[in-house]
């Protein structure tokens, strides 16, 4: 079993099951940007109640904070633009039609099932990962045009499914 995970090796996403369980037609989203992967909990917020007669809190409540993904890819391919932002993508991809890409009037987040899989083996399954995308495009030397993803996780609507799985590689 592997003892670290580093890297990343592949990013997978698929459409929500129709009874809101786990997607299971992964398709990969391409390269993604060096140093951009993160998935890190949100600290989560302490409510005390205190009473007049104690200096301490005689019960504290805490939540815990959102679990967030959020990485960047360079593919601006106009297929998947479609896949993240929607819009149309119209043209024969020759030099007479040339594609054109046409962002929708509005930008919205869409739920994905997501599968990261790091250099080791390990997987990362986010049953229900609401995923917001935004141009980073950059037209320098030095860098690229991005799409930036930032994901919340979410609660599975289908009852009996975890949030968020992690599956190890056999030895």
């Amino acid at each position: 079993m592997a003892n670290y995970s580093q890297g990343l090796a592949k990013v997978e996403l698929a459409p929500l099951a129709g009874d809101g369980g786990l997607g299971t037609a992964f398709t990969e989203l391409g390269s993604t940007s060096i140093g951009s992967m993160s998935i890190a909990n949100e600290q989560g917020e302490t409510t005390d109640i205190f009473v007049e007669e104690k200096t301490d809190p005689v019960i504290s409540n805490r939540t815990s904070g959102a679990m967030r993904v959020n990485w960047e890819i360079l593919d601006v391919a106009p297929d998947t633009l479609v896949k993240l932002f929607g819009g149309t993508k119209t043209g024969t991809g020759t030099i007479a039609d040339p594609y054109v890409y046409t962002l929708p009037d509005k930008i919205e987040a869409k739920d994905w099932t997501v599968r990261l899989t790091d250099s080791t083996g390990i997987k990362l399954l986010f049953a229900r990962l609401n995923v917001f995308p935004a141009f980073n495009w950059v037209m320098t030397k030095a860098d690229a045009g991005k799409v930036t993803l930032s994901g919340t996780v979410l609660t599975p609507t289908k009852a009996g499914v975890k949030a968020m799985t992690i599956t190890y590689p056999g030895s």
